[in-house]
């Protein structure tokens, strides 16, 4: 039997969780350019979703389409990831992996790791490339997570990080194997809904999220929709009392577009500070290509987007911005910008550049080995 894969991406969230990650777009985007991918789902939010849905290829494994399977596994609740069981959860999981390779013919392949704890699914994978991705600061989180940063590290051909401020979180030792891919655009077009109104965040609310600033934007204008569309991750009372704040929770992700098209203005209002500091967010490119004017505090990622975000950081200044924006409107003279913007910086763009990069390094160990 022939090899069935040629890369395993073991991803950060489960297939069919609403709130899509970069982990669902790069694996998508990778299979378009030829890339026969296994994609390996944690199910760390089985309460959330019903599993992926396809055509069965064995136990645990479906094929979804576009060259893309999925394998459950069971890590259990991602909530439960500091507590003492997690390196035996992961173990039995790569013991599940194994009999799952060998089930599929699946022989040295590219692995991407999205997280630390992934390293500990690499005994049962025996890969020939790996592609180690940096998404935060992991210093602060938990210590079943930070006790494996270095081997992540030490493990990676290439480490990937999704910002420029990522990468000076990298030890000098291993700056070498950097290679920066930022967030990208799902969709390269427009939308040109004139019939519009409101503000939107789109996105997991959790303590990143400066909520005095939503409900002050709410309360300034009580004529206005004030819609929060994701997860609901803290308290969020001081907003669901204003009678305009509309708590919406999490959407599918094919409906978030149309969902976003109905708005004027798409609010970033993130802290600037911890992890915040180091995050591309996804829904810049949502917003942008939903038609949304764009407000955001000064998170370096989004700032770098230059003229299509306005940046506002003290509160009256961000309301105030916003106002503006909700007055305004978008120029219709901005669409073709936009669309070329988004077209540069789309999931394709990102994972065409990826594949070069992972090509050239495994061009170069290969010469290695030979001479």
């Amino acid at each position: 039997m022939s090899p069935t894969f040629d890369a395993v991406y073991l991803g950060i969230k489960d297939w069919d969780y609403p709130l899509k990650s970069r982990s669902h777009f790069l694996s998508r985007a990778l299979s378009e350019l030829g890339w026969r991918v296994l994609y390996v789902n944690p199910q760390w939010y089985p309460t959330s979703v019903q599993g992926a849905r396809g055509s069965r290829l064995t136990e645990g494994v479906v094929d979804v389409g576009n060259a893309i399977s999925v394998a459950s596994i069971d890590l259990g609740n991602r909530d439960s990831l500091s507590s003492s069981s997690t390196v035996g959860r992961y173990r039995i999981a790569a013991a599940r992996l194994s009999q799952l390779f060998a089930q599929l013919c699946i022989k040295r392949p590219i692995v991407v790791l999205s997280q630390p704890l992934d390293i500990l699914l690499l005994t049962a994978i025996e890969p020939r490339f790996v592609v180690c991705d940096y998404m935060d600061d992991y210093s602060g989180y938990f210590s079943s997570l930070t006790d494996y940063l270095d081997k992540y590290l030490k493990a990676a051909n290439l480490i990937t990080c999704v910002s420029p401020a990522v990468c000076d979180l990298i030890p000098p030792g291993f700056r070498d194997k950097i290679f920066i891919v930022r967030s990208g655009a799902r969709i390269t077009s427009v939308a040109r809904n004139r019939s519009r109104g409101g503000i939107v965040f789109a996105g997991a609310v959790n303590q990143r999220v400066r909520l005095d600033v939503i409900a002050a934007i709410a309360r300034g204008r009580p004529g206005e929709n004030v819609a929060l569309i994701g997860p609901i991750q803290t308290d969020v009372s001081q907003v669901t009392r204003l009678k305009n704040v509309e708590v919406v929770g999490p959407i599918d992700a094919s409906a978030l577009p149309r969902r976003l098209s109905q708005f004027k203005v798409g609010i970033i209002p993130f802290r600037q500070h911890g992890v915040a500091r180091y995050c591309d967010p996804l829904k810049f490119f949502d917003y942008l290509s939903a038609g949304l004017s764009i407000v955001s505090t000064s998170i370096p990622a989004v700032a770098s987007h230059g003229p299509f975000v306005s940046i506002a950081d003290e509160m009256q200044h961000f309301v105030g911005t916003v106002y503006e924006c909700l007055e305004k409107g978008l120029d219709p003279n901005e669409v073709e910008r936009r669309e070329s913007y988004l077209t540069a910086n789309s999931w394709s763009t990102r994972a065409r550049s990826l594949n070069s990069a992972i090509r050239s390094r495994l061009s170069d160990l290969n010469s290695a080995v030979k001479q």
